[in-house]
């Protein structure tokens, strides 16, 4: 049976032609020039007539009342109805732009245009906030840390840190750019200093790539600009030696555009917490009223247990993974650690940027003060390779 549904796969269209001929069906070869082109315009069309639909659907969705706990029931209903899928969607906007659904540009283009158009759109919005709010990030940043190590067990290789990013792209001088004023061309002196101060070992870790001799510099720099949400383009072109030069700057019509300064306010509402100087960093040693680990606690048991939104049943759950002294997470991190190692000898010069990522974010959380109480083999093992991803 298997041997025929592989062949059926790999034959797909004979099979069809052979079913439809013998169920009485006249078939007849029709050549793929201009009628192909056609079918591809008509499929186009279909496409977008969904999408605007989908849009309208997501737009118009009653969620009223809908409290979280909710919205996450229905996230995790994978057989839920359409219907609810459009309550998901909508709420999961509502809650990244928190008042977006009382402005003139909440409408179903601009829920098209998110989810659709430039799915990228609203994050390099958000890293554009973060890159001018970096302090604001650094606290984001420390309270995701927190709950990540408040939960049961943590998969390394998710370790993502967005402070990283934006921090690595202020570091080379990327706001020096966004200014509608500048205009540069490839050969322009800052364009120049900014390429080979990416040519390095952890900037090119922490933004995931790095420029060659063969890389366009004009194009490297729109892609960090993308990456925080700027739009750049052609502002003029000159004459030099006969040669056409042509000089980017920012796209102003994009940069001031009332849906962005809209998406701007909705994030600073969103995020307006970290930037004043009441927040406060979470406590990762909840047990003690300093801060410090009690006489019979460890890192280990401060970590996975002590949550109060855990049943008291997954509390003792997680009380015996840990009874031996609290090692299980260290041994668990390690392991990681020595696993990264491996596959990092074994990688080209090109590869594993993932996991010299993930070390690089193990550098952060360190320097957040969350494991700073593990075993000093722990730390020593961390800062080894926290030295190589640098």
């Amino acid at each position: 049976m298997r041997a025929s549904w592989n062949f059926e796969r790999a034959n797909l269209r004979a099979c069809v032609l052979d079913r439809l001929q013998a169920a009485g069906h006249e078939v007849w070869d029709d050549p793929l020039s201009q009628r192909d082109e056609e079918a591809a315009e008509v499929n186009k069309e279909a496409v977008e007539a969904v999408k605007i639909q989908n849009s309208v659907d997501i737009h118009n969705a009653d969620v009223g009342g809908m409290s979280h706990f909710q919205l996450e029931a229905l996230m995790r209903n994978h057989a839920a109805s359409w219907e609810d899928r459009c309550k998901v969607d909508k709420m999961m906007h509502l809650t990244r732009l928190p008042g977006i659904e009382h402005t003139e540009i909440w409408t179903p283009e601009f829920v098209k245009y998110v989810k659709y158009d430039d799915r990228g759109w609203l994050k390099g919005q958000e890293q554009f906030w973060m890159l001018n709010n970096l302090e604001a990030a650094r606290r984001m940043q420390t309270e995701k840390w927190f709950w990540l190590t408040r939960e049961a067990k943590m998969f390394l290789p998710d370790l993502r840190s967005r402070h990283l990013t934006v921090r690595t792209l202020a570091d080379i001088g990327l706001l020096a750019f966004i200014d509608l004023h500048k205009v540069w061309s490839k050969d322009s002196p800052e364009l120049l200093e900014l390429i080979e101060r990416c040519k390095t070992k952890k900037v090119g870790i922490a933004l995931g790539t790095k420029p060659t001799a063969q890389t366009n510099g004009v194009k490297f720099l729109s892609g960090l600009l993308k990456r925080v949400g700027v739009e750049t383009k052609v502002r003029e072109v000159q004459q030099h030696g006969g040669e056409k030069v042509r000089f980017y700057g920012i796209d102003t019509e994009a940069f001031t555009s009332a849906t962005r300064q809209t998406v701007l306010g909705c994030l600073e509402k969103r995020w307006e917490k970290y930037l004043g100087d009441e927040w406060q960093a979470p406590n990762f040693f909840p047990n003690s009223d300093t801060g410090e680990v009690g006489e019979n606690q460890t890192v280990g048991t401060i970590l996975y247990t002590d949550n109060p939104q855990l049943s008291e049943l997954k509390q003792l759950e997680q009380r015996e993974l840990v009874k031996d002294d609290g090692e299980v997470l260290e041994a668990e991190l390690i392991e990681y650690v020595r696993e990264v190692e491996l596959m990092a000898t074994n990688s080209d010069t090109n590869g594993g940027q993932d996991l010299w990522r993930t070390i690089q974010c193990l550098g952060e959380v360190v320097q957040c003060g969350v494991w700073e109480r593990l075993s000093e083999r722990y730390q020593e093992v961390v800062s080894e390779w926290c030295k190589l991803a640098a």
